[in-house]
């Protein structure tokens, strides 16, 4: 499934004049060098803490004298800060919360139309973070929600959403309830493919090759499962196989799916495990279609879409995914 809203760490700003403060966040996270370094490793579950001489409002960076990330959510950082009376802490102030979306093809205009829909100010992303004083900061990306999102994967254009113009909360149920129509902004307004995915395996192993499909259309983003069903197929006069159908609503052109489908056909040995049909209405999406860089050989091209597919793939959905493919491995019993 398509991930169209995710936060950003939350940034505190700390009073600590002479410092004790710092060894106390040392404790509970680590130091980084600079802001840039500290939002790529961070995520919506943790917080970045910029120390400061004394607490202003608008955050200036230029301010924060030694910055932590803290892998925890803000109001579990806060309260280990009372419940330990952590030494040297004065003021405590959170800036503006920090909302990620996902986008497709013309970013800027995903971001033009939430600045025209909701009334948001546009600016870069830390000019923002300087400025604003309060509500929310909302930037667009091209790259999975499911995987790390760094600060130069952002659009170049932010926005900033004042809590006079919008509550926060309200913000959010907005971007959930307009999250595809937004992402659709970008490419167009135009209608999506509707694919069907035809799953043949001789030895039967289909739900470890579906909970492989799903795994991996939901880590590399392909679209909206809209449903699944058993059938029968005839490849040949009086012969009927099983065949099990993934229907799927997607924005990337049917060549791109069919890419990664025949990336999943091989193991990193060479050893093809599957055979993925991929149809567009009546029409079959043959894998001569997806093909990159000049190759004309099946398998050749089918390694070739592995490794990106690979490349592309969280840490956690590669180690699954090597765990069901060692599972589909063990089925190939002739």
């Amino acid at each position: 499934m398509l991930s169209f809203m995710r936060g950003g760490p939350r940034l505190l700003v700390a009073e600590s004049p002479d410092g004790a403060l710092a060894d106390w966040l040392g404790r509970q996270g680590s130091e980084s060098p600079s802001f840039e370094e500290a939002f790529d490793a961070g995520d919506g579950e943790s917080c970045i803490v910029g120390l400061v001489d004394s607490v202003g409002a608008p955050v200036r960076l230029a301010d924060v004298r030694r910055l932590f990330l803290v892998h925890l959510p803000v109001e579990d950082l806060l309260l280990r800060m009372l419940s330990d009376k952590a030494p040297g802490r004065g003021r405590v102030r959170m800036a503006p919360r920090l909302l990620v979306i996902r986008g497709a093809g013309d970013l800027g205009a995903v971001v033009g139309r939430i600045e025209d829909e909701i009334g948001a100010f546009p600016g870069r992303f830390l000019d923002l973070v300087d400025e604003a004083e309060d509500g929310v900061i909302l930037s667009v990306t091209a790259r999975s929600l499911e995987s790390k999102v760094a600060l130069a994967d952002l659009h170049p254009v932010s926005l900033h959403v004042p809590r006079s113009s919008l509550e926060p909360r309200e913000l959010e149920r907005l971007l959930r309830l307009n999250g595809l129509r937004y992402l659709n902004a970008g490419l167009g307004d135009r209608d999506w493919y509707d694919l069907e995915i035809r799953v043949y395996d001789r030895y039967e192993a289909y739900g470890i090759q579906l909970e492989r499909i799903l795994r991996i259309a939901n880590a590399l983003e392909l679209g909206l499962v809209l449903g699944e069903s058993w059938s029968k197929d005839s490849p040949r006069f009086l012969m009927s196989i099983d065949v099990y159908r993934i229907r799927l609503a997607s924005y990337m052109v049917p060549e791109r799916v069919k890419g990664f489908l025949l990336g999943l056909e091989y193991l990193d040995d060479g050893l093809r495990v599957g055979d993925y049909d991929l149809m567009r209405g009546d029409r079959k999406v043959h894998w001569s279609d997806a093909a990159v860089d000049g190759i004309r050989d099946r398998k050749e091209l089918g390694m070739r879409f592995r490794r990106e597919l690979l490349g592309l793939l969280p840490q956690a959905d590669r180690e699954a995914l090597s765990l069901l493919e060692d599972r589909l491995r063990a089925s190939r019993r002739d």
